[in-house]
């Protein structure tokens, strides 16, 4: 003979249908597989009128695929087992709707019997709504994934939802190794501190954005609202180091409350090293200018000494001439003057 604990509760029939008909929810009564009652709120649930309710078995209030679950369950808990008391289903409603419920029984004693008392409550807008979240997240996994830019997202508690193809090659680092945990800042940084996307999500962008990249080019970005932009190098990235161009931003719900961020990274190493190479030929031109210079200047000297020694030369011909033309007329006269003298003398 089946036996039923203390806790089940006997109630005169009466009571019974009366509490069941002022539920908000749809509930009935079996003690078998005929539903002994129905209450308004089950009709006006499924569309099925309560006497059509009272001819069918108890689970073919269901949808097929749920239907021998639900039997099997409510005819163990009439002979005394205990299966769950409370589970997720769906029925299906006169005109074919499916509908999903948060089903509850119970047993109670009702004319000196076991009856399975049975409530649901209608929660397919909550099931909708995380059915349609679930389509977003997996259509926003397939667009992040599909990029080719490195791209990881994080939750409000700073857990990687999303870490697609492109990020996982640039870090060496597989999705399955990094959604679901906080360890992208290892992946990062050497010692632990926060991305720009955990800044985001902290609320603190202003103060600890200037803390951790005052000197890496940080700027608001132009493309995208309430985005940050910056620059840094990683050494433990890449062959030997990288520089990461990256960019953060929130993501918000439909009331605007920022539940995560995401940030984008673009390896822009050959850029630096263009840049530093370009700086390096115009140090080298520079320095060949000044050399240049060096010698134009030395150039100028010499041929400013050389110019001035030409000078020199042509002032000193010059002397000599002026000086020869009155020793020469001396020299020339010497002979006469010999003459002259000779001739006085005698």
């Amino acid at each position: 003979m089946t036996t039923f604990s203390d806790s089940a509760q006997n109630f005169p029939t009466g009571t019974l249908k009366a509490l069941l008909d002022a539920l908000p929810g749809g509930a009935w009564l079996h003690q078998g597989n005929r539903l002994l009652h129905t209450n308004p709120a089950l009709s006006l649930l499924t569309g099925h009128s309560s006497e059509h309710l009272r001819t069918i078995a108890f689970w073919e209030l269901f949808i097929p695929e749920e239907q021998p679950l639900i039997r099997e369950r409510g005819t163990a808990r009439l002979h005394g087992e205990h299966p769950p008391s409370s589970y997720e289903t769906a029925i299906a409603t006169a005109n074919g709707v499916l509908l999903w419920v948060d089903m509850m029984t119970t047993v109670v004693i009702m004319d000196g019997l076991p009856t399975v008392l049975a409530t649901i409550t209608d929660i397919s807008a909550r099931r909708n709504a995380e059915a349609e979240q679930e389509r977003l997240h997996a259509l926003l996994t397939q667009i992040i994934d599909s990029d080719p830019v490195p791209t990881f997202a994080i939750d409000d508690q700073h857990r990687i939802t999303h870490w697609n193809r492109a990020c996982a090659l640039i870090t060496k680092r597989g999705a399955a190794d990094m959604i679901g945990t906080k360890h992208h800042q290892q992946v990062f940084y050497e010692r632990e501190r926060p991305t720009m996307a955990d800044i985001i999500v902290t609320g603190s962008a202003t103060d600890d954005l200037a803390l951790y990249y005052r000197e890496k080019r940080l700027t608001r970005s132009h493309v995208v609202a309430e985005a940050f932009e910056a620059e840094d190098y990683f050494p433990n990235l890449g062959d030997g180091g990288c520089w990461l161009y990256f960019t953060a931003a929130p993501i918000k719900d439909a009331k605007g409350r920022v539940i995560g961020a995401i940030e984008t990274l673009q390896d822009v190493t050959e850029r630096h090293q263009a840049e530093n190479a370009l700086l390096e030929h115009q140090k080298q031109l520079e320095s060949m200018v000044a050399q240049r210079g060096q010698q134009l200047a030395d150039a100028q000297a010499q041929l400013m000494q050389a110019e001035k020694l030409a000078s020199i030369g042509q002032l000193a011909a010059g002397v000599a001439h002026e000086i020869n033309n009155p020793i020469g007329f001396v020299n020339s006269n010497l002979s006469s003057l010999q003459g002259y003298v000779a001739t006085l003398l005698t």
